[in-house]
């Protein structure tokens, strides 16, 4: 098992389990904390087994600890509570070590072109990108993000952000369109006083997975006839925030804003809808609804069998067919799905 060791929110060191924790594999900041104005000395040790670091580190405290990590792969840090002043450049990114990252995860308010930044084994880059009005970028072609990451694989994408902002990343997305094949959008683009999707999936056309804010797809508007492509790829498609649809609207408002989600998909020309993937277990579906909506729970599952067919199956995140659900007994089946196994 992994060694994890985790600074507590008094700013101490703590382990897990017995080791010595200079062989933790894993380190996990609980709280944003001034780790360098309490003087911790485990932040000069040397980690030679660290390969994780998470957490809400400052981007003074990461660079000091990252001059003792040398076998370092997944960073992930957390500058949304500091001043936009203290984060103008992200010169963490530019340590050494982050060089051979495979994994990093960062969320900050970028409101400035940033420095060019080359991570030759990075595969994984989630961006959560707090809202403010880009500096600098009034001019069209400006590139906010002037990174590449040969083997960038997954990008998950998160924040509210304005339409300059995401005017500013599309050089960032179009660098990345050919290597991506996992997107998860997350993001939203301010508009007045409505929120509207992002549309950055037509800067990735070789996507075998695409997860993306139901919520956003509310409004809008989209071809009356589409004809798919012969040459569309099948892609797997990730409705986010169902329950958070479930919640503000009805079923059937639910049902409508799923509809326009899908043929937003088609209407790319680029993609078909092969698989619909929910975020959460059956199981774990089953106790949100039973606890939070129970009069819903037989129209949110017709809903479901609607969309459920061979050519288009819908499964949970273990990749559990719902038809294979309609197969059990009611006794079988999770308790809100009974209804759905008994037809």
């Amino acid at each position: 098992m992994p060694h994890v060791a985790v600074v507590n929110r008094m700013a101490r060191l703590e382990k897990y389990r017995s080791h010595d924790l200079v062989q933790s594999h894993r380190l996990e900041l609980m709280r944003s904390v001034d780790l360098i104005s309490r003087h911790p000395l485990w932040l000069s040790w040397d980690w030679p087994e660290l390969q994780v670091m998470v957490g809400k580190w400052t981007d003074d405290d990461a660079r000091i600890i990252l001059d003792h990590t040398p076998n370092l792969k997944v960073l992930e840090f957390n500058l949304s509570y500091c001043r936009p002043d203290e984060i103008t450049e992200l010169s963490v990114l530019h340590h050494p070590v982050v060089h051979q990252l495979t994994h990093l995860s960062i969320k900050c308010l970028i409101d400035t072109p940033q420095q060019t930044i080359h991570l030759p084994y990075l595969r994984f880059l989630s961006l959560d990108v707090s809202y403010g009005h880009i500096k600098g970028v009034e001019n069209m072609g400006t590139t906010l993000l002037p990174w590449t990451f040969p083997r960038l694989r997954s990008l998950v994408i998160r924040g509210t952000i304005g339409v300059s902002t995401r005017d500013a990343l599309t050089p960032f997305f179009d660098a990345h369109s050919s290597s991506v094949t996992r997107l998860i959008d997350e993001a939203r683009v301010s508009q007045g006083t409505r929120n509207i999707p992002t549309e950055i999936i037509s800067h990735f056309p070789s996507l075998c997975v695409y997860g993306v804010d139901l919520p956003t797809f509310v409004s809008g508007t989209l071809p009356a006839n589409i004809q798919p492509s012969p040459t569309a790829r099948p892609l797997t498609v990730i409705p986010l925030q169902v329950q958070t649809a479930l919640s503000w609207w009805d079923t059937s408002a639910t049902l409508a804003v799923l509809k326009r989600l899908m043929k937003y998909v088609k209407s790319e020309g680029t993609y078909i809808p092969k698989m619909i993937m929910l975020g959460e277990r059956w199981e774990d579906i089953d106790t949100w609804l039973q606890r939070t909506l129970p009069e819903r729970i037989e129209l949110f599952l017709k809903m479901l069998v609607g969309f459920d067919s061979p050519e288009c199956p819908v499964v949970d995140r273990d990749m559990v067919c719902l038809r294979s659900l309609r197969q059990f007994s009611s006794a079988q089946a999770p308790s809100c799905l009974s209804s759905v196994a008994a037809t």
